[in-house]
């Protein structure tokens, strides 16, 4: 009879769905911060600066002028202070008692007395003033070291989870000149600044005895402008570059520095009516 052969139909396989992966999160660790060393002294920077006058810097020590040889006859120096919290030691210290006098701190020293122990202040200025008269061997100041700290480790911060976004930018504006500024600072003492005038302590009242002031100039260029001028002639001074005015004759046409101290002192007896100079 022969035969008959068929093909079965195979089933329809179901599509295979691959389901989603799953959300991840992003922890973010932040880095491991490096122990924080304290900075290294500006190569050459030392101690002190000499700002003005003859006063000699050695080491971490500073000097009158010509020392250990005598110190001169009306004589000035301006000296910056470079490193801070330091304790002064004195090495040397010998001067006309009570009229050739170093101030530390607006407090003078003066004879065989010096500035022992007393505490340095980064960016103070110590000032030396000699009369006409009578020079004495001077002095040596140091700065002692102090114990270097070990370095601080800071731990690790736990992990966050962060977005970013980008930054919005804000208007850069031109920086505003500081409140105040003026024509002159006083740094230290009981000068007064008026508007671009300067005075004497208690103005126009009579200065006191043993008194000294730091005064920085702030405008360059321009010449001083004497508005009153009384002192107790070579004994209560104004110094203006350098250069000492005393009695009635004040510092009148002398041009300003931007950066330059001015100081004053007084002696110990007759005080007069002081005075005023302006830019």
């Amino acid at each position: 009879a022969g035969w008959k052969i068929c093909l079965l139909a195979t089933p329809t396989e179901a599509p295979t769905t691959t389901p989603p992966a799953a959300p991840t999160t992003t922890v973010t660790m932040p880095p491991t911060e490096a122990p924080t060393m304290p900075p290294a002294d500006a190569p050459g920077a030392g101690a002190w600066s000499v700002t003005e006058g003859a006063c000699a810097v050695d080491g971490n020590c500073v000097t009158s002028p010509n020392f250990p040889s005598p110190y001169g006859d009306s004589q000035s120096c301006s000296i910056s202070v470079n490193e801070n919290g330091k304790a002064i030691s004195v090495g040397s210290f010998q001067t006309e008692r009570n009229y050739d006098k170093l101030f530390v701190n607006g407090e003078a020293f003066s004879g065989s007395v010096g500035p022992e122990g007393k505490i340095s202040s980064t960016g103070g200025t110590i000032t030396w003033t000699t009369d006409n008269s009578v020079a004495s061997a001077g002095w040596k100041i140091c700065l002692l070291a102090t114990p270097t700290e070990a370095p601080t480790t800071t731990p690790p911060a736990a992990p966050t989870t962060t977005v970013t976004m980008p930054p919005t930018e804000a208007p850069t504006m031109p920086p505003a000149d500081a409140p105040g500024a003026g024509a002159w600072s006083v740094t230290e003492g009981a000068c007064a600044v008026d508007g671009n005038c300067v005075t004497s302590p208690n103005f126009p009242s009579p200065y006191g005895d043993s008194q000294s002031c730091s005064i920085s100039v702030n405008e360059n260029g321009k010449a001083i402008s004497v508005g009153s001028f009384q002192t107790e002639r070579n004994y209560d001074k104004l110094f203006v570059n350098g250069e000492a005015f005393s009695g009635s004759v004040g510092p009148e046409g002398k041009i300003s520095s931007t950066g330059g101290t001015i100081t004053w002192t007084t002696d110990n007896s007759v005080a007069s009516a002081g005075w005023k100079i302006c830019l």
